[in-house]
């Protein structure tokens, strides 16, 4: 009789728990066309992401074909600085605070100006 009655009361929640779950056990009609929805939503989102990526990607390109001052960093040598922007439009020497040499080259046509402390690029401005 103890047994009739667990059995009864495991049937009755599991029941219960099949009513009232998101989408019952087997699932029905309706949450799977809700269930699409979140879907829709992530690919919509994913594919404007990739949207952006590639809008980010050809802005970069084009300022990187079109400032070659962008392609200049520190620890270049005078030679290989002339070699991407050629000769500077004006040149400065000085000695640094710490008593070392220091030149300016300023290239008015790309708006930069490249700090050379012996004999090696230190800032680009």
């Amino acid at each position: 009789m103890g047994r009739l009655i667990l059995l009864v009361i495991v049937l009755g929640v599991g029941f219960w728990l099949y009513k009232h779950s998101a989408g019952g056990l087997l699932g029905s009609r309706s949450t799977a066309v809700e269930a699409s929805a979140p879907m829709e939503r992530a690919n919509t989102a994913a594919r404007k992401a990739n949207e952006r990526t590639l809008e980010a990607d050809r802005i970069g390109q084009q300022d990187s074909s079109t400032g070659s001052g962008s392609q200049i960093h520190e620890n270049m040598t005078p030679s290989e600085v002339r070699a991407l922007l050629g000769t500077p439009d004006e040149i400065t020497t000085g000695i640094s605070e710490t008593g070392a040499p220091r030149e300016t080259w300023l290239y008015k046509n790309v708006g930069k100006k490249v700090i050379f402390q012996n004999g090696f690029v230190v800032a680009i401005e």
